[in-house]
């Protein structure tokens, strides 16, 4: 599993910049959206249905942990080289608005759900 990490820019015409979280315990989290590429656009990817039911794993898990943290998943026509490794994912953590404690906190969250997927939980 390759997982590709990055924070979505969420930012309108006007510069505004969004900081999309959820909040538990007095915590903030940074809210999570799986981008899952697909082979819509014409190239090679046998295996992205595959990849796309790790993704329903990883969702479901993240909103059992803690509801809301999960964006709608994303469901792309480019490969995000998703196809070179099982389970492989782009994950969103947030966005240019949020804090590197929302991201943070909700890296660890992540952690424990991928973890559990992989070991089958």
């Amino acid at each position: 599993m390759v997982l590709d990490v990055h924070r979505d820019a969420l930012i309108t015409k006007e510069g505004v910049k969004y900081r999309p979280v959820v909040s538990q315990d007095g915590k903030d989290y940074a809210q999570v959206m799986l981008v899952m590429g697909t082979n819509e656009g014409g190239l090679e990817f046998d295996n992205w249905k595959e990849n796309l039911k790790t993704a329903f794993k990883v969702q479901s898990g993240l909103e059992e942990v803690l509801s809301g943290i999960a964006r709608p998943l994303f469901l792309a026509p480019q490969r995000y080289n998703e196809h070179l490794s099982p389970g492989s994912m782009l994950i969103e953590v947030g966005g240019c608005g949020n804090y590197l404690s929302d991201a943070k906190n909700s890296a660890k969250v992540i952690a424990d759900v991928i973890a559990g997927v992989i070991k089958g939980n």
